[in-house]
């Protein structure tokens, strides 16, 4: 676990642990349904009410992030939207509902044996798509969720024939097939990456591997462990929320002390008067486009304070639709992310929705101008700027 620091660590082994007394308590849950012993019944209400809640806490969060941060958040509302709706047509679930209404469970064959699998496989589907597509947007993995859903949704088809033909057989190993090939995505897209050491990227290859788990054993018509695996669907959740708190980020890993010992931490020199111009060793440093110039050009007019989302987006995009400027804001800061990280540049923060200029990482003659280093001599400020004009006018009153 190498660029881990001890916090990711506990949350990796936590889970590792859970998953492995959730495997080894699967025997003991069969073994009570096999034995029809009442305790069993026991166990699966503990387990459904458990792990109901523990999902419905998770949509419900995801849902409040949502009305905060539409952007930022919607492919993971959607992932646990699915994840809560496949919860409620898994098979556990739907035989601890029948304990209050045995009656109407009986009445109801073709619902819970074909309707209710089907929508659970869609839901299955449609939340591992959503995962791959935060992956995507988020960390720059490689882009499978396209290719995933067309593939997935041939296997529901094989699945619902099966279903209604009752071939019990075909259906488990159309499934079989499915998990398998969703914990293989989920494996490779993790490699792409790893390499820039994500807590929640790991923490959502949790959340994959589980609800897998979940689907086959549903296939199986295995009651019990669905729960259980439920329950580390929804623990997994908790620990990115836990990490974001914690950090104040639910992107960045922190290095460890070994990378950090290692990295070099580079001074960016700054030029804001007649054009705007940033060097590292003397070389002028070229940005992936205009928009992410600018946006650096006004973290440095800002002079260490820091640029929150809706600010940027009132200085960059003032004309542009309020949903798609925030699109085009976390393109410019995950482009920023990327070319810092390949100069090794150190000096700007990136949080969720914010971003700050570390000033002891750069040298500037627009901030030698406002800390009275040197004379204002009326040179125009960033002028390829139409923003730019608001500081040049507190430089004259100054």
């Amino acid at each position: 676990m190498k660029g881990f620091n001890k916090l990711n660590k506990i949350y990796i082994y936590f889970l590792l642990i859970l998953d492995l007394l959730i495997g080894a308590f699967i025997p003991f849950v069969i073994g009570f349904h096999l034995a029809n012993q009442a305790s069993y019944l026991y166990v699966v209400s503990g387990f459904s009410i458990f792990s109901g809640l523990l999902i419905l806490l998770i949509f419900i969060s995801e849902l409040v992030s949502l009305r905060i941060d539409r952007t930022a958040t919607t492919n993971t509302f959607y992932a646990a939207l699915f994840i809560l709706i496949s919860l409620l047509t898994c098979k556990d679930f739907v035989y601890f509902i029948s304990l209050f209404f045995p009656e109407v469970y009986a009445r109801l064959d073709i619902v819970v044996n074909i309707v209710l699998p089907i929508v659970m496989s869609i839901s299955f589907v449609l939340a591992i798509y959503f995962l791959l597509r935060f992956y995507e947007k988020d960390y720059g993995a490689k882009k499978l969720s396209n290719k995933f859903l067309i593939a997935s949704a041939v296997f529901v088809v094989i699945q619902s024939i099966f279903l209604i033909t009752r071939i019990n057989v075909g259906t488990i190993i159309t499934v079989a097939l499915q998990a398998v090939a969703t914990i293989g995505v989920f494996t490779y897209v993790l490699t792409t990456c790893s390499k820039n050491n994500y807590i929640t990227a790991v923490l959502t290859y949790f959340i994959a591997l589980s609800f897998s788990f979940v689907f086959l054993l549903n296939a199986f018509q295995i009651s019990g462990p669905q729960m259980l695996f439920y329950a580390s669907v929804g623990i997994s959740f908790l620990f990115i929320y836990l990490n974001f708190f914690i950090n104040k980020t639910n992107m960045v890993y922190q290095y460890d002390d070994e990378q950090k010992e290692r990295a070099v931490d580079k001074v960016m020199e700054v030029k804001c008067f007649q054009c705007f111009d940033c060097f590292i060793n003397g070389q002028i440093i070229t940005f992936p486009s205009k928009k992410c110039k600018e946006f650096f050009a006004l973290l440095v007019a800002l002079n260490g304070k820091t640029l929150t989302m809706d600010k940027a987006i009132t200085y960059l995009y003032p004309d542009k639709d309020i949903e798609k400027a925030k699109i085009s804001y976390r393109d410019i800061v995950w482009k920023l992310r990327k070319l810092f990280e390949s100069l090794s540049f150190n000096g700007v923060v990136f949080r969720r929705g914010e971003t700050t200029l570390l000033l002891d990482h750069i040298t500037c003659d627009y901030i030698e101008v406002i800390n009275h280093q040197k004379e204002y001599d009326g040179s125009p400020l960033m002028p390829e700027y139409d923003w730019s004009i608001e500081f040049e006018n507190s430089l004259e009153s100054a």
